[in-house]
């Protein structure tokens, strides 16, 4: 997953990649566990979640609510990042993506995705970390089977 990480803040030029897993809990808590980028504790500024209320509208407790992406094209005007902007903003996040990672149809967790330009996320981009999501899942599916299930 680090690799995955490092592909997308190296080759994409994103200024923050990391995944999160979501807790299956009263607090539904979504707790990184990895990243790669320009970070600076910015994950470890706020109580992430992927519940439903006003303040935690993000585009990462979305996507695993949702099961689908979430895109904020721009962290500046979007009133559901409001709570985040001012730390993201120092850090020099303008837009951010999340994927939802699913195991048999059920998120998760999500792959995060934090650009230091607004509108980074067309088409295109967004079909590829799709892509990379799906290839998160095969991975982890594969290393949870046991030899006997792999013949």
């Amino acid at each position: 997953m680090q690799d995955i990480c490092r592909i997308v803040v190296e080759l994409g030029g994103y200024r923050l990649a990391w995944i999160g897993s979501a807790e299956d809990n009263q607090e539904q808590r979504v707790r990184p566990v990895v990243h790669r980028g320009y970070e600076k504790d910015y994950l470890k500024l706020f109580n992430m979640t992927w519940t439903n209320t006003q303040r935690r509208r993000e585009p990462t407790g979305s996507a695993i609510r949702n099961s689908a992406p979430s895109v904020f094209q721009n962290i500046l005007t979007n009133p559901n990042y409001e709570v985040w902007r001012k730390e993201a903003l120092k850090r020099g996040y303008a837009s951010a993506a999340a994927l939802p990672l699913k195991k048999k149809d059920k998120p998760f967790g999500a792959l995060s995705i934090c650009a230091a330009e607004p509108n980074a996320f067309g088409k295109d981009e967004l079909q590829l970390l799709e892509e990379l999501a799906g290839v998160i899942r095969t991975a982890l599916e594969n290393e949870t089977k046991t030899p006997a299930q792999e013949h």
